[in-house]
């Protein structure tokens, strides 16, 4: 879904990206990576509310993501955007949310 995906530049350098995809009938989180002397900077979090702002323009019902299980900073990361372990879930994986209920999400007319 390249309407959703974005990567992060400084000046030349790519030091940040995310890329969805469209899996099962809802959008999902494919990769998301920042480099590694840019993490804890925000980046990863703004990356993946530009996308979650723009699923929400586009009226997408959710965004799927997978994480491995002790990865601890994206962890945090999700579950402070309301990233909730989905009850299908298995291999520490977190699921769906509903790009609505985010708080910092606005639909269309709202």
């Amino acid at each position: 879904m390249p309407d959703v995906s974005y990567v992060a530049l400084e000046g030349d350098r790519i030091v940040g990206a995310i890329l969805v995809t469209h899996w099962m009938g809802a959008p999902l989180v494919a990769e998301l990576g920042v480099a590694k002397d840019r993490r804890r900077k925000g980046l990863g979090r703004a990356l993946l509310e530009a996308t979650m702002h723009r699923l929400a323009y586009l009226d997408e019902p959710g965004l799927s993501l997978y994480v491995t299980v002790g990865n601890d900073p994206a962890i945090s990361l999700y579950r402070s955007l309301e990233f909730a372990r989905s009850a299908a879930s298995r291999h520490g994986s977190l699921g769906r949310l509903k790009v609505a209920d985010a708080p910092s999400i606005r639909r269309r007319g709202n």
